[in-house]
């Protein structure tokens, strides 16, 4: 699989959408953090770690699938990259806040940071879904 370019006139390729996405909130999403490409969470590669390393390029022999990596808190998954090659791991949750960072906490080995935006900032269904984007430790996302 490979990144999709994002186009800002047709959101519905770059979300992973329902019948009750919200794109105003997926709009404000891309734009603030510069999104440019949209993909599947899945990769023949590398380690996640390597994989947001190298800017989403993946090399290597290893299939990774993020639902399976990163257990119990990966849901309606899509990755995103931005112009400075940095890949967020988005994901929106039915977990309550409380245990997507005790699953979140359990799996980190201390290079990655969990930010959680709640149901609010969920486009996927908002209200009903809480968003967690994952990064590498300096990345930072903007709402």
């Amino acid at each position: 699989m490979k990144w999709n370019k994002i186009n800002y006139d047709n959101l519905e390729k770059a979300a992973y959408g329902c019948n009750k996405t919200d794109y105003k909130i997926l709009r404000d999403f891309l734009i603030n953090n510069e999104i440019i490409a949209i993909r599947n969470p899945s990769w023949i590669g590398t380690t996640i770690k390597r994989f947001l390393e190298l800017g989403g390029k993946s090399c290597g022999k290893t299939y990774i699938n993020l639902k399976t990596e990163i257990p119990n808190i990966i849901d309606h998954c899509r990755l995103y990259k931005n112009k400075k090659a940095e890949v967020f791991i988005v994901s929106h949750s039915y977990l309550p806040i409380k245990k997507i960072i005790e699953e979140f906490n359990a799996w980190n080995d201390g290079n990655f940071t969990l930010h959680i935006f709640g149901s609010e900032k969920s486009w996927y269904w908002p209200g009903n879904t809480n968003l967690l984007i994952i990064t590498l430790v300096n990345v930072k996302v903007n709402f």
